[in-house]
């Protein structure tokens, strides 16, 4: 009979990798944060989810989105497969630029979430001019 030399290693993530394909995927806010000369604008997808179920908070430059979603069925009505379920999300996201805290806006718009950050007025760059 011949052994086999396998590390233990090798085995656990041979394991660890079988045990993440069985689990359910996490819900997740997939964002993008864009910089324009006075704002950074960060766009999350939050599709099937009410304005009222959406919070935003914003606390030394870090953006935070929180937000559930609901799968209401018909009154009376007899479920026979479901796998649209209650869900909740959340997302924290440091900014990299200073930030007025003051001058912040957010909209959800067709399941598309854009918060809208100004910048503090001494981080929006200033032009000099040149004399020769």
């Amino acid at each position: 009979m011949m052994q086999r030399n396998v590390s233990p290693w090798k085995v656990f993530d041979l394991v660890l990798n079988d045990l993440e394909r069985t689990q359910a995927p996490r819900p997740s806010v997939q964002l993008d944060v864009v910089e324009t000369a006075d704002s950074v604008l960060v766009i999350a997808n939050l599709p099937g989810v009410k304005v009222e179920n959406v919070v935003v908070t914003l606390k030394e430059n870090i953006l935070t989105l929180e937000a559930t979603s609901e799968s209401a069925q018909p009154e009376g009505a007899k479920v026979l497969h479901t796998e649209r379920n209650v869900s909740a999300v959340k997302r924290s996201i440091r900014i990299p630029v200073r930030l007025s805290a003051d001058e912040v806006q957010a909209k959800l718009e067709h399941g598309v979430l854009t918060v809208t950050l100004k910048k503090a007025v001494d981080a929006t760059p200033k032009r000099i001019t040149v004399q020769g």
